[in-house]
């Protein structure tokens, strides 16, 4: 499988094969702060407190996707 194929998948609704908003938004959102960190790095401004902040967000974030699909999970399947 081509690179681009695999990078596709990664914004692509696995259910309807459409591109997902959500995904891609989060692939931006993390290719951006990613940047971000390298690009004060390298300019020797990188702070501990920017790097705090960096991966308190994407913690935060994966933990808010997690709870949100154990809650999706629930509206589907009551009984369990």
């Amino acid at each position: 499988m081509s690179l681009s194929k695999k990078l596709l998948q990664l914004i692509t609704n696995e259910s309807s094969q459409r591109l997902s908003t959500s995904d891609t938004l989060i692939v931006a959102a993390f290719l951006a702060s990613t940047f971000t960190l390298i690009y004060c790095t390298f300019k020797g401004e990188l702070t501990e407190w920017l790097y705090i902040g960096y991966l308190g967000a994407w913690v935060a974030q994966s933990q808010a996707s997690k709870q949100a699909a154990i809650k999706r999970s629930r509206e589907v399947n009551p009984s369990e």
